[in-house]
């Protein structure tokens, strides 16, 4: 058996294939740790990044809103100081619109849809500020024409609005993962513990029956003989290794 003929081997050699045991267990659990550190440094990576882009697009629908408010109320009351406020939002929605393009530098799938909301935004910007420039009209085309500028804008929010719920459900769908990959990993580090546990349960077995109890058996025989007994033998239990050359030196 192969439990007997490690017994018969060298203390040495069964210290190397003891050691050699744990230190694979070991190193195998050392190495899921580590992935698992790797997986989570990336996954913390990547939420503080999503978290940023929401935070981007919900900056940007409220510099649109805003923008959009000053519009309407130029057009309802019309004073020139308004009209100057809504027009100085003009470069914050570029530099938004720019702030979410580097936020999603990473996320293909997500830069057709921020196209298409840069070019409806373009396209109520142009009703709206034609609106602005042409306000002496028919009531008829007027309501009209703020309709249209009323549908570009739902058209405009409802796309922002739909990537933020996109990068929503991306955060749902990606914290479900990592639990669940942290739950993997700490339950195959359990079970290599475990296994761990059982190995070296069972090393430590073999050197108490190859090792201590033979040296205790030989102490035993020694004392016997130091008080007299010039007969006293020791049996031996793994005749090829060291305690068992001692024994048998013993013995002779």
């Amino acid at each position: 058996m192969a439990w007997l003929r490690l017994s018969n081997r060298s203390l040495g050699a069964q210290f190397w294939v003891a050691g050699s045991i744990v230190g694979i267990f070991s190193v195998a659990s050392l190495l899921l740790l580590l992935n698992q550190v790797s997986r989570q440094t990336e996954a913390s990576r990547w939420l503080a990044r999503t978290h940023r882009t929401i935070s981007r697009l919900n900056s940007l629908g409220r510099d649109y809103y805003q923008h959009r408010t000053l519009l309407r109320g130029y057009l309802e009351l019309p004073e020139g100081k308004r009209l100057e406020q809504a027009r100085e939002r003009g470069p914050l929605w570029q530099k938004g619109l720019e702030a979410v393009r580097d936020s999603i530098a990473l996320e293909p799938d997500a830069q057709a849809p921020l196209d298409q909301v840069a070019k409806d935004h373009e396209n109520w910007l142009r009703q709206a500020e034609g609106l602005t420039l042409n306000r002496p009209m028919d009531m008829v085309d007027r309501e009209g024409e703020l309709g249209y500028e009323s549908e570009l804008f739902e058209k405009t929010w409802n796309g922002i609005d739909a990537l933020i719920d996109r990068f929503n459900r991306q955060l749902s769908v990606r914290d479900l993962e990592d639990k669940q990959a942290v739950q993997h990993t700490f339950a195959a580090v359990a079970v290599i513990n475990i296994a761990l546990l059982l190995v070296f349960g069972v090393v430590l077995l073999n050197l108490y029956q190859s090792i201590a109890r033979p040296i205790a058996a030989l102490s035993t025989g020694i004392r016997r003989y130091m008080g007299g007994d010039f007969r006293a033998r020791v049996r031996v239990g793994y005749p090829r290794s060291d305690i068992g050359y001692l024994q048998s030196s013993y013995n002779e």
